[in-house]
């Protein structure tokens, strides 16, 4: 066992390195990309209380994602749902590399009761991704992107969700070591896995081997996730709350009239993707393509042949390639 735990450790240890170190890298590409564009911009970093209210009203109150109102409430789920893992995933990486570290150490009245809402908040993320499943399998609007990558971050977000909720069942079950802390009675659903399983009927291997599983399946699926999100369509995962902390608090100007008279003029508007400004590129990349703007288009809603979402999809390409 203690050689296990060594073993244990040294590869939890790698595996972090390399995914951060992986996951910085892109990111710092994106920056690079984000200030090497040639475009300006007229925007100053003001009224820092209020962009404060936005972000709270925008990201944590989820103000625009709630104008529909059962992909709204879908959303809503999915969204606190993930952020209450967080957490307890963190503390369970340090732990991979540190197994004597645990929160509940300093804190238990307050550790107990976040692992109880987080534990509940943890099942509603299934309930969103079952709308969300159903939406995009029998619904089906038509201004909606369906592809690989979406379907990708659901089963990301699934595995991630389903293996917490399998650890928290098996964690009371393990021995309990001298000054740990006593996880019964924490879970209120993934205590319910014990007996509809019949978790409690294992041996003390067999319920070491399924949460050794549940752990290493949990950490292979955020490292990956964490390593995929910049180079996929949920890079806004990343990007919308610095998008909403920065979007302009006023109405922008018109747009500027082109002189199409000019004779010395050699492209209309933008000629190319560089000729954008950075806060282009971060709308960009905080784009989720839920396809909203589409439709809304008047355009699109008369069948013409333009996508807005796919204007902005293809920058995006352009930009990163």
């Amino acid at each position: 066992m203690e050689q296990y735990t060594i073993i244990k450790s040294f590869v939890m240890l790698m595996a972090l390195v390399g995914a951060f170190s992986f996951f910085f890298m892109r990111v710092r590409r994106l920056y690079r990309l984000m200030m090497a564009v040639e475009g300006t911009t007229e925007f100053k970093l003001d009224q820092i209380a209020a962009r404060i209210g936005v972000l709270f009203k925008d990201v944590l109150g989820q103000a625009n994602v709630r104008r529909k109102k059962l992909p709204g409430i879908a959303h809503t789920l999915i969204f606190f749902g993930f952020l209450a893992v967080q957490p307890h995933s963190l503390e369970l990486m340090i732990k991979g590399v540190c197994p004597a570290f645990e929160v509940g150490h300093w804190i238990p009245g307050l550790y107990g009761g976040y692992l109880f809402v987080a534990d509940i908040l943890a099942s509603f993320v299934l309930v969103g991704f079952a709308y969300a499943i159903y939406r995009r399998t029998m619904l089906r609007p038509p201004y909606l992107t369906l592809g690989t990558d979406a379907n990708l971050i659901i089963l990301f977000t699934c595995l991630i969700i389903i293996t917490f909720q399998f650890i928290n069942a098996f964690q009371p079950l393990l021995p309990l070591e001298p000054g740990a802390y006593d996880y019964r009675g924490v879970f209120p659903v993934s205590g319910a896995f014990v007996s509809f399983f019949g978790l409690n009927e294992m041996n003390p291997q067999q319920v070491f081997a399924g949460y050794e599983i549940a752990y290493w399946i949990h950490m292979a699926t955020i490292l990956g996730f964490l390593v995929y999100i910049p180079g996929s369509k949920h890079l806004h995962l990343l990007a919308a709350a610095p998008n909403v902390f920065l979007k302009p608090l006023k109405r922008e100007k018109a747009i500027v009239k082109t002189d199409i008279e000019n004779e010395e003029l050699e492209t209309f508007g933008l000629g190319k993707v560089s000729e954008l400004n950075w806060k282009n590129v971060l709308n960009l990349y905080a784009c989720t393509e839920c396809g909203r703007c589409e439709e809304q288009c008047p355009a699109a809603n008369t069948d013409k042949p333009l996508s807005p979402k796919n204007v902005v999809h293809d920058l995006k390409v352009d930009l990163l390639n």
